[in-house]
């Protein structure tokens, strides 16, 4: 019987090295040896690899992986829901990208400190001066007056302070 999936699909978009580790991922959660991971221990599968689901995606991705409520989901379940959260992360930083694009108007690569609290402030002018030196501190640790790219990301990527 041929497979409905090419190379390419089945390959979900990654390396092989990539693949790999993917797989030996899954083997490893696969502590009975039946190819099948538990629906009910996906959330924890995900922390383990690092990613942190919020409720309505672990939602999503229990429904994605077991359509049929068997309970259960197999290799090709998994590595699908592993190249979304991958697709997912990728137009993040595609989507920060062209945001920095927007503050860098000389196209320099770099945005100026003075330039991003002024960007703050319009969007939050209610943030304090303490909150904003705080957050232009963060984004600017060589103290250089300037935010490149990477720097740029880390901070839009960081986790508020609840």
């Amino acid at each position: 019987m041929s497979s409905v999936y090419s190379e390419e699909e089945k390959s979900y978009g990654l390396s092989r090295a990539r693949l790999v580790e993917f797989k030996e991922a899954f083997d490893y959660f696969d502590e009975d040896y039946t190819s099948l991971l538990p629906v009910d221990r996906l959330q924890h599968h995900l922390k383990q690899m690092g990613y942190n689901a919020t409720d309505m995606e672990l939602d999503k991705f229990e429904v994605d992986v077991d359509p049929d409520d068997t309970g259960v989901y197999d290799f090709d379940a998994f590595m699908r829901m592993v190249a979304y959260i991958l697709r997912t992360g990728e137009d993040i930083e595609e989507d920060l990208e062209q945001v920095f694009r927007l503050f860098d108007t000389d196209n320099s690569g770099t945005v100026s400190t003075e330039e991003m609290k002024k960007v703050f402030k319009e969007v939050d002018p209610k943030i304090s001066k303490k909150e904003l030196d705080e957050l232009i501190a963060e984004a600017d640790p060589d103290n250089s007056g300037k935010i490149d790219l990477a720097e740029f990301k880390h901070m839009m990527m960081m986790p508020e302070d609840d």
